[in-house]
């Protein structure tokens, strides 16, 4: 039995008279001393804008650590681009040169990049599937697929870019496929419909570690053993407001 290892990310920021985050992450490595190939993150572009970041490269080990690092690298460098189709486009041809020597057997990677600002969710997605909008009761309110292709399929593409509106109290729920793709006994996935019920329920009941709860769902459904790295992230809006009296 390989040997796994959870780690976890908290994160507040705020800013009076506009939108704040409160980000958590968790993160289960199939080898821990090789890494994880996944990305889950939250970015911060000044002090009113946040970039969501969720990555999930093939394969598992030290070469999928290593292309994970490098796009983390990456997309922290240009994430002040104001367009998630831009940065993603650009992400992908850095990764496609990047993995053009063939030293690397982890050719490709989803990329799920959602950018919040002033009341607004702006999205693009590379081949990344479970991503979920929650609004403040814990309902899901829009399942982000993906917009595009994965990432290092071909120098020249496109991830189409879609706008929703957030409200206070709204959250973002994402997981790789190392979530999605646990088995049970009986060879039944958890699936995004798994990492949908245990957020309802974990908001339900009022938890403060969603993204914790999940993976930990996750892990039971698979008996006490994921295939591959696994990671959460769960994103909170919320509206702090000046009081100028």
């Amino acid at each position: 039995m390989p040997a796994q290892s959870v780690c976890n990310n908290s994160t507040d920021h705020e800013q009076l008279d506009s939108w704040s985050t409160r980000s958590a992450s968790y993160s289960r490595a199939v080898n821990p001393a090789a890494g994880s190939g996944d990305i889950a993150e939250v970015l911060y572009d000044g002090p009113d804008r946040a970039v969501v970041v969720v990555a999930d490269v093939s394969g598992r080990g030290p070469a999928a650590a290593r292309v994970a690092r490098y796009l983390r690298n990456v997309v922290d460098a240009l994430r002040r681009d104001p367009s998630p189709s831009s940065i993603l486009k650009r992400v992908n041809r850095t990764l496609v040169r990047h993995l053009a020597d063939g030293s690397s057997s982890e050719r490709f990677a989803s990329m799920f990049l959602g950018c919040l600002h002033d009341g607004a969710l702006t999205y693009a997605s590379a081949g990344h599937d479970c991503a979920l909008l929650f609004d403040g009761r814990g309902r899901v309110r829009h399942h982000l697929g993906s917009t595009g292709l994965l990432l290092g399929v071909q120098s020249m593409q496109w991830c189409r870019e879609i706008t929703l509106e957030v409200a206070a109290g709204d959250s973002l729920v994402l997981a790789t496929d190392g979530v999605t793709d646990a088995r049970d006994q009986h060879g039944r996935f958890f699936g995004t419909r798994g990492v949908a019920l245990s957020a309802v329920h974990s908001m339900a009941d009022g938890s403060e570690d969603v993204a914790k709860v999940i993976l930990d769902a996750a892990l039971q459904h698979a008996g006490g053993l994921l295939e591959d790295d696994a990671s959460v992230l769960h994103v909170k809006f919320s509206v702090h407001v000046r009081n100028h009296t």
